[in-house]
């Protein structure tokens, strides 16, 4: 597969990737069935399982339930590498090398600001944003401006997250 797969919260429905399509497996009747043939990078999830996201080769983001069912069809003006989301599922933000598009739960835009290279890591809630990525730093951004810029790790960041009013990260040496 390519990336880890992704667990409905109700354990029912699980989907993954590979290569480049993406399957619905439903873990209670022991069935499955391919969603889409055109994806082009990793899945994303919601934290709390109840959204997944794909890019694909005509670089739209699909934003869809955990039980296979699509939610909407995104069109950012970037070009997305990336897609993360709120740990509720309300903003998902589209990355491309030097951008992030953000959008709310019906599909608007809601704002397109410059960030640094090299972001692979985010978290999103309300007008914040922050990224993390191979310099080790963690960047806030609010209503699209840069507010703060912290080194975080010596390493690269491989995971963050927000958990109540703090920001957890995990740099790749596991610090």
């Amino acid at each position: 597969t390519s990336g880890q797969p992704i667990f409905a919260a109700d354990a029912k429905h699980a989907v993954f990737l590979d290569m480049d399509t993406l399957t619905l497996v439903d873990l209670v009747a022991g069935t499955s069935k391919v969603l889409a043939t055109n994806v082009r990078n990793e899945l994303s999830a919601s934290d709390d399982g109840r959204f997944f996201a794909y890019l694909d080769h005509d670089d739209r983001v699909h934003v869809m339930r955990t039980d296979g069912s699509e939610v909407r069809t995104l069109k950012p003006e970037i070009r997305t590498v990336e897609v993360a989301f709120a740990s509720d599922g309300s903003l998902v933000g589209a990355a491309s090398d030097r951008e992030l598009e953000v959008f709310d739960d019906h599909g608007t835009s809601l704002s397109t600001f410059d960030i640094a290279t090299e972001q692979y890591q985010f978290a999103l809630r309300g007008s914040d944003v922050w990224t993390s990525g191979n310099d080790g730093n963690i960047r806030h951004y609010q209503h699209g401006a840069l507010v703060a810029d912290r080194p975080a790790h010596i390493t690269p960041v491989r995971a963050l997250a927000l958990v109540g009013d703090s920001i957890v990260s995990l740099g790749e040496d596991s610090t």
